[in-house]
């Protein structure tokens, strides 16, 4: 006996469900199907067929045409009308010959159709032909599905780089407005100015560098996580400490649309954490709340220790 199987699927047996309201055509046709490994099972008119094919989907219908109470081609079109089933090739058994008959039966939904009486190579060679191009069919299905998705998850990459890109390019301007303002007025008023005003002005001058910097640092940080050469690299932390440098170093932001940071921090909270990724979290955080909090506004950032961590919370304050 020859063990039919599918390229590709060599774990998986074809199904195939014959129709037909003849006990001995169903003996035939099952005991053909049989020898060359093919599994079948039978439904002996069309409602029981359409009964069968919702509990299990065959790979394949043998179908015939004559039928009492309802003939194959109405099955047919009930079949194809069903999202879940218009895919199942149908072959259509038939003793009718006439071109009238077989146009009728593609018209309905039917891929081929086989005469009786039975000629068993043609059945066989027809079954398997429909067989290995309707799982060949699914198998490109699923490859299409796939790449679908993986072009889903590209397309959204994308779309994260460019707002990643956009939000970095909009905050760096903050950081080189005060530089280049800053050092602009230093250098055509550098004689005029107090010794400590001067001193005021550079070491706002290097906050802004600082901000510059630590934003380049965030870009190249998610440069290397798009490449899986980010490491994470733990170490028990002040995150309260951190919190303060991230506010800091937005304040220029919040001061620009007038906007108050209260940070509430009681005590000392610790955590193990990768310094550089725990940083780049709140800064986005606070960023975006920043971006989104109304000239005039407070944004409150406060925290609590719960059993096992930290929870940091931060919201607009009215």
């Amino acid at each position: 006996m020859d063990d039919f199987r599918i390229s590709g699927e060599q774990d998986r047996q074809p199904t195939v469900l014959i129709v037909d309201d003849i006990s001995e055509n169903i003996q035939v046709l099952g005991t053909i199907l049989d020898e060359h490994g093919i599994e079948f099972s039978y439904a002996s008119s069309g409602t029981e067929a359409l009964e069968s094919v919702s509990f299990s989907k065959p790979d394949l219908i043998l179908l015939d045409v004559s039928m009492p109470g309802m003939t194959g081609y109405e099955v047919c079109e009930i079949l194809k009308k069903n999202g879940e089933t218009k895919e199942i090739p149908v072959i259509f058994l038939t003793a009718k010959t006439e071109t009238t008959d077989i146009i009728k039966g593609l018209d309905v939904g039917g891929i081929d159709y086989v005469t009786k009486p039975f000629n068993s190579k043609e059945l066989l060679t027809r079954v398997k032909m429909h067989l290995e191009l309707s799982l060949s069919k699914k198998i490109i299905s699923k490859q299409n599905a796939h790449l679908e998705m993986i072009n889903k998850q590209l397309r959204e990459a994308l779309a994260a780089k460019d707002k990643f890109f956009s939000i970095v390019a909009h905050d760096l301007k903050s950081p080189f407005h005060t530089l280049l303002g800053f050092s602009d007025l230093l250098l055509t008023t550098f004689e005029n100015r107090d010794p400590e005003d001067i001193k005021r002005q550079l070491k706002i001058i290097k906050q802004s560098s600082q901000n510059a910097y630590e934003l380049l640092i965030n870009l190249l940080e998610w440069s290397r996580s798009q490449t899986g050469r980010l490491k994470h690299k733990p170490v028990v932390i002040d995150l309260a400490v951190q919190i303060k440098e991230v506010m800091s170093m937005l304040s220029n932001t919040a001061e620009r649309k007038q906007i108050q940071l209260i940070l509430d921090i009681q005590g000392t909270w610790k955590g193990f954490e990768d310094k550089h990724m725990f940083q780049t979290v709140i800064r986005n955080l606070v960023s975006n709340a920043l971006k989104f909090t109304r000239p005039g506004g407070r944004l409150g950032i406060r925290g609590r220790e719960l059993e096992n961590f930290t929870e940091i919370i931060y919201s607009p304050q009215t």
